[in-house]
């Protein structure tokens, strides 16, 4: 093999000693530059996520704060004993008669299989659900005032609400066309489903706004005993009179139509004695709000909430159509979110993260729980990794690109200035080579 010259030697050398700093500076650069402006992007997501977490725990005091005032009102309480007393003589005000209540029965009957039942399922991918059970658990006066309130009702289903009274000769539509407008107008100011008056001894359903099918049943032993507004209601009856409320957390209801629905009650002591309990239900739209607020510009940013029992709280944008609450309620398999990052947020850690997302995106995040009202939920704020780091990506190549013309300009001049010197070098070997020629010459002459 043949060896490699003095010339070629000097001028690798030289290129080694001028791009190795360069390179070295560079990285050292590029390194430096890349922490500073990530640490910022990753403060500023956490940052997002705790204003996020600090407006809905806000938003929840303020929802206890409204129902524990609703309580103590003394509108509320009027409101408590005129509709408990005119529900309780409904069907003695009416006077009607056996075939009277058949035929009311039958009308309760036909909603519940015709507009009811078909709403349920079409909401639900077309489940279905014994109607004729609910129906069956319902008494006489039930019967009659849920003809009268929903059957009668000639608003169609969502718009229930706006029916002020019915036409027929009973203390109870007396008592709902004076306090009727008002509750209403306050779920509309305030955001809230529905508002619930319920008598402490019965646990009946004597009032409520949007008359769905949880309207005058009884929440001890009717139909919906077992649903989540009546834990609520259970809950409360324990409670002390003052500044007191319960919370329960998101649960299918069916008399939604299955949607998942919390609600927040509060007893109404009267004179010491605690009379019925109010009670509010809470829509997802309102957290959806705040958890879908545009905080900054980036386009793929989202703060999204997980329960306990790893379904939505809110809806993501990633996946909007399995990994929203109502989808998530109805299909958990593919609605949940259950990963390492939930769960140690769940467990009360708080960390920024780069790593997957739900979807298996590359993201930029930070997670911690949330403690709204006793219940233990997961908050994450996530940015798309690429987003979050485009000022990071656009630095690299700026600075590869200035690398490589610095490193080109560098190898020119070191290679410029390598030959000349070799060729310097080269001259000066030939010529001493020359010389011991002539003197080698001379010597043999003289000899």
């Amino acid at each position: 093999m043949k060896k490699m010259g003095i010339k070629n030697k000097l001028i690798l050398s030289l290129l080694a000693a001028s791009l190795i700093p360069l390179v070295s500076i560079s990285y050292y650069a590029y390194w430096k530059a890349e922490e500073s402006m990530r640490v910022p992007m990753m403060e500023q997501i956490n940052s997002i996520k705790n204003v996020t977490k600090a407006q809905l725990t806000y938003y929840f005091n303020s929802v206890k704060a409204q129902v524990i005032a609703l309580s103590q009102n003394v509108g509320t309480k009027d409101a408590l004993s005129a509709f408990t007393q005119g529900f309780n003589q409904y069907q003695k005000d009416l006077n009607l008669g056996p075939a009277d209540i058949q035929a009311s029965r039958k009308k309760v009957q036909s909603f519940y299989s015709g507009d009811f039942l078909n709403e349920y399922k079409k909401q639900n991918e077309g489940k279905q659900i014994d109607v004729r059970a609910i129906e069956s658990r319902l008494n006489d006066n039930e019967i009659l005032l849920q003809a009268n309130y929903i059957y009668d009702n000639p608003n169609p289903l969502g718009s229930k609400h706006k029916y002020e009274r019915h036409e027929s000769n009973a203390a109870y539509n007396a008592t709902h066309a004076k306090f009727h407008q008002g509750f209403r107008e306050y779920i509309e100011k305030f955001g809230y489903y529905d508002i619930f008056l319920i008598d402490a001894n019965s646990g009946d359903v004597v009032y409520s706004v949007f008359k769905e099918i949880d309207f005058a049943t009884s929440l001890k032993n009717g139909p919906h005993s077992d649903s989540p507004l009546a834990k609520v209601f259970k809950q409360a009856l324990l409670l002390p009179e003052g500044d007191s409320a319960v919370m329960g957390d998101f649960e299918r209801y069916q008399p939604s139509f299955g949607s998942p629905a919390s609600f927040i009650a509060s007893p109404i002591y009267i004179d010491g004695v605690i009379k019925g309990v109010i009670a509010l239900q809470i829509p997802f739209e309102q957290i959806n709000k705040i958890t879908l607020a545009k905080h900054t510009n980036m386009k793929t940013l989202e703060t999204f909430l997980v329960g306990s029992d790893f379904l939505m709280r809110s809806d993501t944008i990633g996946d909007p159509e399995h990994r929203n609450v109502r989808s998530s309620f109805r299909n958990p398999e593919k609605g949940s979110i259950k990963n390492a990052n939930i769960e140690r947020a769940l467990r009360g850690e708080d960390q920024m993260f780069v790593g997957k997302d739900y979807i298996g995106r590359e993201v930029v995040g930070a997670f911690s729980n949330v403690d709204i009202l006793g219940h233990n939920w997961a908050i994450e704020t996530i940015v798309d990794k690429n987003e979050a780091f485009a000022a990071v990506a656009q630095m690299r190549i700026a600075l590869l690109i200035g690398t490589v013309v610095a490193a080109l300009v560098v190898c020119f001049a070191g290679f410029m200035y390598a030959r000349g010197l070799a060729n310097q070098l080269t001259e000066l070997a030939e010529g001493l080579r020359l010389g011991a020629g002539i003197v080698a010459g001379s010597s043999k002459q003289i000899a």
